[in-house]
Order: C-alpha cells, then sequence, then structure tokens
C-alpha cells in the first residue's frame, strides 16, 4: 500500500509523457526511479539506522523484484531482435497491458502473503493510533492525487526544454533528474520510518516500490502509448 501511493508520481509522469509524445521520459523514469529507490534511498536508509532483514520479504517479494525487472529486459531484448532494421524497437501497447494484468496478480499475491506474514508475526503491545476520519482520508487522498497531476504536468514539458537546450537525450534526464523527482516521496517515507524507529518498513516499501516501477510505471505508460524504446537504453539504463 505504502508502495502504491508513493510511486503515483512515477506513474503520472511516465503515463504524461508518452501521451505527450516523450518515450524517453516514460521509460527512463521508470527505470531510473528503481535506481534512485535502490541506490540513493535505501543506501541512505543503511546509513542512518541497522536496517534488520526481513526475510519474509526478501524470499517473496524480493524474487519478484528480481523477475520484473528481468521480464522488461527480455521484452526489451526479444522486441529489438524482431524489429527490422532501419525501424526503431516499440513496446506495444499490448506489453503495457501485460504488465498491469501482471500488476493486479502481483498485488492480490502480496495481500495473500502479507496475510501470512501477519499471522507469523506476534502481536506488540502498543496501543493502536486512533483512526483519521474517512472524509478527511478522501480529501487528503483527492488532493494529493490533485497536486501530483499537476506536478507531471509541469514536469514533463519542463524535463524535454531542459533535455533540448543542452542536448541531452530525454530518457538520461528522465533516469537521473526526474526520476529524483519523482523518487522524494520514497525518501521522505524511508526519513520517516527512520524517525520513528520503523527502518525495516523501507525495505518493503523500497522492494515494492521497484516491482511497480516496472509493473505499474512503466506498464501504465505503455498501454497509454506505444513506446519508442531509444538506442542508448539497451547499453546504460539496463
Amino acid at each position: 500500500v505504502v508502495s502504491l501511493g508513493t510511486t503515483l508520481p512515477e506513474a503520472f509522469v511516465s503515463v504524461m509523457a508518452a501521451y505527450m509524445g516523450n518515450p524517453g521520459l516514460a521509460l527512463g523514469n521508470g527505470v531510473g526511479s528503481i535506481i534512485a529507490d535502490t541506490g540513493l534511498i535505501f543506501g541512505l536508509t543503511c546509513i542512518l539506522a541497522a536496517v534488520p532483514v526481513n526475510r519474509f520479504i526478501l524470499n517473496r517479494t524480493g524474487w519478484v523484484q528480481v523477475g520484473a525487472a528481468t521480464l522488461l529486459v527480455v521484452i526489451a531484448v526479444v522486441t529489438l531482435l524482431l524489429t527490422p532494421e532501419g525501424e526503431e524497437p516499440m513496446l506495444r501497447r499490448w506489453v503495457g497491458f501485460f504488465f498491469l494484468i501482471l500488476l493486479a496478480a502481483y498485488m492480490y499475491v502480496t495481500y495473500v502473503w502479507a496475510k501470512q506474514g501477519g499471522e507469523a508475526m506476534s502481536d506488540d503491545d502498543e496501543e493502536p493510533e486512533a483512526l483519521m476520519s474517512l472524509t478527511r482520508s478522501w480529501r487528503l487522498v483527492g488532493g494529493g492525487l490533485f497536486l501530483v497531476v499537476l506536478g507531471a504536468r509541469v514536469l514533463v514539458p519542463a524535463a524535454a526544454e531542459f533535455a533540448q537546450r543542452f542536448v541531452v537525450p530525454e530518457d538520461v534526464i528522465a533516469a537521473t533528474m526526474v526520476a529524483f523527482g519523482t523518487s522524494l516521496p520514497e525518501l521522505m517515507t524511508a526519513i520517516a520510518a527512520v524517525r520513528k524507529g520503523h527502518p525495516e518498513i523501507t525495505v518493503g516499501n523500497i522492494v515494492g516500490a521497484d516491482v511497480l516501477n516496472v509493473l505499474f510505471v512503466i506498464g501504465a505508460a505503455a498501454a497509454a502509448a506505444p513506446l519508442a524504446i531509444p538506442s542508448n537504453f539497451y547499453y546504460f539504463h539496463f
């Protein structure tokens, strides 16, 4: 649930980029966010606090994380091999819908795993925090989504203009500047988790976010519009 919420900025940016004809931004943002989440945010968390290893997460969701990234690489490489010479390889819309179907299956399986993990854990003696009212929850969700969409609408053309002026490929800009910007929710979640003494939350958040960056972010972008795969995507991002 936390990963789904913190991955929404990446999803909106990539879908908006696909609609606006910037496939390099869409793909670069998805892959760059994986790099930023794993290298920067998880690395920073380990520096700030000792992170306990949750074998339940690593033995199950960790393999899904590796499998999702590998699946993206395999599909992109096969697409390159099957593309006639002189044409640009494309991630077709069926790939996007395929990823979204896998996303739905992943969410269901994660729910089942979470119930099993919850039953395996011992109950603590902490008193539950007061619940927020449903009306306020919907207001915060609606306001947050509005700001995410607004931010994506501003970020995509700004990044494209930056790439054009500095003669830098869009996917490189997306994999660095844009990916760092859209990964800030994961960063703030990690810092908050460390401050409250629960650094283990970061492990599940990062692993889940990496899965969603492939299945949700790139999947939704490809479903919105076919994504041309830039040539340097094969020797840089992968």
